[in-house]
């Protein structure tokens, strides 16, 4: 299983206007950025 698979299980409670970025992509930024040492 990918992350991206594992990520996209994820129920996104946003709809219409109110979603404007994928909630796979944000989880696998935010991961990433916590693997490099973002705080």
């Amino acid at each position: 299983m990918t992350l991206t698979e594992a990520f996209s299980e994820l129920e996104d409670p946003h709809c219409g206007p109110a979603k404007r970025h994928d909630l796979t992509e944000m989880a696998l930024m935010a991961l990433c950025a916590v693997l490099c040492g973002a705080d």
